[in-house]
């Protein structure tokens, strides 16, 4: 059975496929995770009056934010791609 698996699957692009996926995958997962945390944190600092807390925590959720919208993007703009 294997080698006609050997005919039929590319496994070298299959094994790419599979390390982008991940790769894409944790740190979509990541870069989201550190916009919720620097919102989280901001608005309990902001709160606490604790300005340069606060200008921090900021700056990592509007990190984490674009970091992934532009992950979003980019993967519209590959999947649309006519190549």
């Amino acid at each position: 059975m294997r080698l006609i698996a050997d005919a039929i699957v590319d496994w070298a692009a299959l094994g790419k496929v599979v390390l982008a996926s991940l790769i894409t995958g944790v740190g979509a997962t990541l870069f989201f995770s550190f916009a919720v945390l620097g919102a989280t944190r901001f608005a309990e600092m902001r709160r606490d009056q604790r300005t340069a807390g606060a200008t921090v925590y900021a700056m990592v959720a509007a990190l984490g934010a674009v970091v992934t919208l532009s992950g979003v993007v980019g993967g519209i703009i590959v999947m649309t791609h006519k190549g």
